[in-house]
């Protein structure tokens, strides 16, 4: 008897040794809430090769251009969404801001600079980061900015400063997390 009570009481310790494990590695899966949302309006081919990094706060997403106002349907209309494509040339990015503010969408801004900038500006400062081989000639076109900025159009400067308000923001941070593990929670 005293034998079976120590083979239970072992299979309990180390079960529930096994559920807390599974438990803790589940909690410290940090939920952060979207922020800010980067929207690549490219295909997805060219958004695998190279997009702008998200983290924090910041949703870093492929929608091709004909798909944008459909995706957008389930899409908070305050959180912020910024829309790119490849450079100055492609008109994708500012074609969506028009459509997401037909849609009642608070703020809404395009990166004309695109994709190409970003990679190049991130060739000399590591703070541009992007994820992808980027293998593709595209990224080493350099197109000049037109003259005429509109006032919807942000600048990659004033995008980066935007990605990194949103990651110093307290839900950037803190999040739905509070397992202290993972260094999401002071």
């Amino acid at each position: 008897m005293k034998r079976l009570f120590w083979i239970v009481l072992l299979l309990v310790v180390l079960g529930g040794g096994v559920y807390a494990f599974f438990f803790w590695n589940k909690r410290s899966a940090c939920v952060v809430p979207v922020q800010l949302r980067l929207v690549n309006v490219l295909d997805e081919a060219l958004f695998k090769d190279a997009h702008i990094k998200g983290g924090a706060g910041v949703e870093s997403i492929n929608v091709p251009f004909e798909k944008v106002k459909e995706v957008a349907q389930s899409w908070s209309r305050d959180i912020p969404v910024v829309f790119y494509c490849s450079n100055y040339m492609c008109m994708a990015s500012g074609d969506s801001v028009k459509i997401l503010t037909e849609m009642g969408f608070k703020t809404v801004k395009a990166y004309e600079g695109g994709m190409a900038e970003w990679y190049q500006l991130g060739r000399t400062d590591s703070s541009y980061q992007t994820e992808g081989d980027a293998r593709l000639d595209y990224l080493k076109y350099e197109a000049k900015p037109p003259v005429d900025k509109k006032d919807y159009v942000v600048s990659a400067q004033e995008l980066q400063k935007m990605i990194k308000q949103v990651s110093l923001l307290p839900e950037a941070n803190n999040g739905a997390c509070s397992c202290r593990r993972c260094g999401c929670v002071a």
